[in-house]
């Protein structure tokens, strides 16, 4: 597992103010992915991505907030949705420190918060 991976999925987690699910989780670090690419003509992380019925998914992106979570950084809530199935929903414990990521990086991923944490991905 990356270090700068764990990195984006902590920020993430810490600054989206909703209910962050296992879906929207892998969602924003996509789209943070191609965000920074476009800008950047690279890939943010190094996750490998499959596409499915619901769009992009990488279970590297669910192993790493498990880790999170192990490390007692992100905690998981689980509650059951409008479908009777059971969802996850993750939430930062520690602040991040912003020395650890570059402004670039930062940047990029509070602009995919913002964009696109008024649609539903869920």
């Amino acid at each position: 597992m990356s270090k700068l991976l764990k990195k984006v999925v902590h920020y993430i987690c810490y600054y989206y103010t909703g209910s962050l699910s296992r879906t929207l989780l892998v969602k924003l670090v996509y789209l943070s992915d191609v965000e920074f690419s476009k800008n950047f003509k690279r890939k943010l992380t190094d996750v490998t991505y499959r596409y499915d019925n619901y769009g992009p998914f990488s279970w590297e992106i669910v192993d790493c907030a498990q880790e999170l979570i192990e490390d007692g950084i992100l905690k998981m809530e689980k509650d059951i949705n409008m479908f009777g199935d059971e969802k996850f929903k993750y939430i930062s414990i520690e602040k991040p420190d912003k020395n650890e990521i570059d402004e670039y990086t930062l940047r990029t991923i509070k602009e995919v918060i913002n964009k696109f944490s008024r649609y539903s991905f869920t």
